[in-house]
């Protein structure tokens, strides 16, 4: 059974820590938590690529 350590990892791994290293995100700790926001360079491309993420929301379409 997977526990929430093993799924903050996965999320850690997998989405925060690539996007960190890109600088697209940037991580603050205050106290034991953490705090993921978004960089200039992540607003400035979430802006230019959101039709991207809005049009995967989409159910697929036939053809």
């Amino acid at each position: 059974m997977t526990t929430e350590k093993g799924y903050y990892r996965l999320l850690d791994s997998h989405v925060v820590r690539p996007l960190t290293e890109r600088g697209y995100v940037e991580v603050t700790r205050i106290g034991r938590k953490k705090f993921v926001s978004l960089t200039d360079d992540g607003a400035n491309s979430l802006r230019a690529f959101r039709h991207l993420l809005d049009r995967a929301d989409d159910p697929p379409t036939s053809g």
